[in-house]
């Protein structure tokens, strides 16, 4: 039986059909007729040490959509001894970090991937913390594997508060928020109603009056939608019963539903689990250690939560986003540092084969589209089971069913589960095959293809150095694909824009219209555009015959990557104008190989005869 509702996968299957007759004839753009192939020398780890020679801070920062592998590339640069300190300066718990300590899996959510270091690691005063998860969670997980965090101090944090963590569980749409409490709690600081972690530890009769203010927002959104507080706890006590939504759930929300009292009992509750527990952490001024660790000279990382698509800063995806500003630029004036005095260098981090993502949004290069699994009611990993397993022949069927134009032709793929459009297929499998899931929420993410066309946004705002970890994903693959432009298909009928035709929708002063391509280095549109543009994929070989996983021993230093990955490479560096310094090939923190193009090689740009 498919995993889908069978009226529902009708309908998604016209409307794939319809866009495919209208954008089947899309012509061919030169791109696709061009090679770019050039020749990379793997390299040691000193490669970042010289990358970073120049600069004191150093921005590890997400290059779509978050889930890239930011905690390791921090976690190596951490271990170089030009770093002093390593810093989470904004976001909150909405962020997965996983890290791989002496074969050890833990995953962070606020913690600084680099706290299994000897490194002084810092939470600063722009994130919003539920204090009590952030002990129950992480703090115990480091004293469970027997890892010390005296290296570990925070700032003046903003409290998430149960209530607001209520709020966003009982407000979001399906699949759109991870529902630890990140928008309420940002609206509360925007509100500056927001408690603060100073003011838990000051007098008791201050702190009600900011909790009795700040509540007004929860007690408004109860009447506002009708709610009672004990429906409320039966609908939280059922998520508690769900092991796919107990960790949104933990104990101290449904008590803060049954006290007469709220402030009282948050009072007494921040009391016993932060001022008065000894395994909380130290409290610092975390923006003016980090200002004096820059003024001796030594260097910080900014470890960047999110990504640069996710940022509410940026435009094309803010309202599928977070709450905080999570590209580059947003991160270092969370710090609050003196750019004018010290050099600022970025280093972007994408995965392999391409952008993913738990959450909704109008993405072009993903298999299909965001909420495909959401819409479904698939929100945990668990539920795609059994369907779609044999990933070698889908992505030999779904590879051969992308046409000379680069436009993917809908056609079916059948097993003992069903039938699914190749794309259903591919995004069903992928995501398995890789264990695309949410660290945070366990939501299988939606897979796709690595974007030329974002890409070029964020290296021409953020720079050019990039990791691109999981390149050994391509061991795996026949062959991969790299979206290079995108084709605009406006549905026919539909009120698009003040036109009275709805013949273009509109974008930063540009018209598009159906037909219209859009290349890499080309402005990017906002998300309404981007919910109707289709990729333009360009085909390329996979390196099954010459793997580049951590277990070949012949990938060391002074050898030559091989020549399939080194044209992926290439072609991506030269549509976005990233310069790619490390590639991941494993998963844990070492398993990354450093890069420099090959003197002697040049590059070869062939037009090839369409």
């Amino acid at each position: 039986m498919s995993l889908f509702n069978r009226t529902k996968q009708d309908e998604y299957w016209e409307r794939k059909k319809s866009s495919w007759g209208d954008i089947k004839n899309t012509p061919v753009i030169s791109e696709l007729g061009t090679t770019f192939e050039e020749s990379y020398q793997i390299v040691n780890k000193k490669k970042l040490e010289s990358l970073i020679s120049e600069s004191q801070i150093i921005t590890v920062c997400g290059a779509y959509f978050g889930d890239e592998g930011k905690g390791k590339i921090t976690h190596a640069l951490a271990e170089l001894d030009s770093i002093k300190a390593v810093a989470r300066v904004n976001s909150g718990a909405n962020a997965g970090h996983t890290v791989y300590h002496q074969g050890i899996k833990m995953v962070f959510h606020v913690m600084p991937s680099a706290i299994t270091s000897d490194k002084p690691c810092y939470i600063g005063h722009e994130t919003v913390i539920d204090p009590i998860s952030f002990v129950d969670k992480e703090i115990e997980q480091l004293i469970r594997n027997d890892i010390n965090y005296e290296n570990l101090k925070v700032g003046n944090f903003f409290i998430t508060t149960p209530y607001h963590r209520i709020m966003d569980l009982l407000k979001s749409e399906h699949n759109s928020s991870t529902g630890v409490g990140i928008a309420p709690s940002h609206s509360s600081k925007m509100w500056k109603t927001s408690p603060r972690l100073d003011d838990l530890f000051n007098s008791n009769s201050t702190l009600e009056r900011i909790f009795e203010k700040d509540l007004k927002h929860y007690w408004g959104f109860v009447a506002e939608r009708g709610l009672k507080e004990e429906d409320m706890i039966i609908k939280l006590q059922q998520m508690r019963e769900d092991p796919r939504t107990i960790r949104k759930v933990p104990p101290h929300l449904l008590e803060f539903l049954t006290a007469e009292n709220k402030s009282k009992f948050l009072i007494e509750s921040y009391k016993q689990n932060v001022v008065d527990n000894k395994l909380f952490p130290k409290q610092i001024n975390v923006e003016k250690e980090l200002n004096e660790i820059l003024k001796k000279g030594q260097k910080i990382i900014l470890e960047g939560p999110q990504s640069y698509f996710l940022s509410n800063g940026i435009q094309q995806c803010h309202r599928h986003g977070t709450s905080a500003y999570t590209h580059s630029s947003g991160i270092v004036s969370s710090a609050n540092l003196n750019i004018d005095r010290y050099k600022v260098l970025t280093i972007n981090v994408a995965k392999f084969p391409g952008s993913s993502r738990v959450g909704i949004g109008n993405i072009p290069s993903s298999f299909t589209e965001q909420d495909r699994f959401s819409s479904e009611g698939i929100d945990d990993f668990s539920n795609l089971e059994g369907a779609c397993l044999n990933f070698d022949e889908i992505q030999k069927f779904y590879f051969s069913s992308i046409k000379k134009n680069g436009i993917l032709e809908p056609t079916i793929y059948k097993d003992k589960t069903g039938d699914y459009l190749i794309c259903e297929a591919m995004a069903i499998s992928s995501s398995q095959y890789f264990n695309e899931k949410g660290a945070t929420t366990n939501k299988p993410r939606i897979v796709g293809l690595y974007d030329c066309v974002m890409g070029a946004q964020v290296a021409e705002t953020q720079g050019p150095n990039l990791v691109i970890s999981a390149m050994d994903r391509g061991d795996l693959c026949d062959e991969v694909g790299i979206t290079i432009g995108y084709v605009v298909n406006l549905p026919k009928g539909v009120d698009l824009s003040s036109d009275k035709n709805g013949e273009f929708i509109y974008s930063n002063g540009i018209k598009y219209r159906s037909g219209d391509i859009i290349k890499a280095g080309d402005q990017v549109p906002n998300s309404q555009v981007l919910h109707y543009c289709h990729s333009i994929t360009k085909v390329l070989q996979g390196w099954k015959d010459t793997p580049i996983g951590s277990n070949n021993e012949e990938l060391k230093e002074g050898s030559l990557l091989p020549k399939n990955p080194s044209r992926v490479i290439s072609e991506i560096e030269n549509y976005t104008g990233f310069n790619v310094i490390a590639i991941g090939n494993g998963v844990n923190g070492e398993n990354l190989l450093y890069l420099n193009k090959n003197d002697d090689a040049m590059t070869k740009i062939n037009e090839l005869t369409q």
